[in-house]
């Protein structure tokens, strides 16, 4: 754990700030200097002072207001497998024998980027590989 804005402190981290606020009998700056040398940082996440705003907050309100972070939303098992089958089946439809992710995304009414993270992440099929089979046409007869 490097250096730490007071924004980046993770629940955790707070929850020791706390203890070791009420371990050294309120004084903020013996529990940052104690903070620092069980994480082993040079500089303090925060200040003394902030340290005692949190601490009052989290006296009044009982909570010490810490966001959980984004979530994101998973993306469902039929739609993994839906894209799977598109592309499979796009494939051997085209004479050339490669698939469009921006196809399977206008078809299946899934966003593009839906489409390609599938692709890339679950089903292992990357940009370069989504060619399945590729073709020698015969020449032309020309000769150089």
């Amino acid at each position: 754990m490097s250096f730490l804005s007071a924004m980046a402190v993770a629940l955790p981290e707070w929850a020791l700030l706390v203890k070791l606020f009420y371990e050294s009998k309120g004084n903020a700056a013996a529990a940052l200097r104690e903070f620092r040398r069980l994480k082993s940082l040079r500089k303090g996440p925060l200040l003394p002072q902030a340290l005692k705003r949190t601490i009052a907050r989290f006296e009044k309100t009982g909570h010490l207001g810490v966001q959980p972070g984004r979530g994101r939303k998973s993306t469902l098992s039929d739609v993994v497998q839906d894209v799977a089958t598109s592309i499979v089946e796009q494939s051997m439809d085209n004479v050339v024998g490669c698939s469009s992710a921006r196809a399977v995304s206008r078809h299946l009414g899934v966003s593009c980027s839906t489409v390609r993270n599938v692709l890339r992440k679950m089903v292992h099929i990357f940009p370069y590989k989504i060619s399945h089979n590729q073709h020698c046409w015969p020449s032309t007869g020309r000769s150089d």
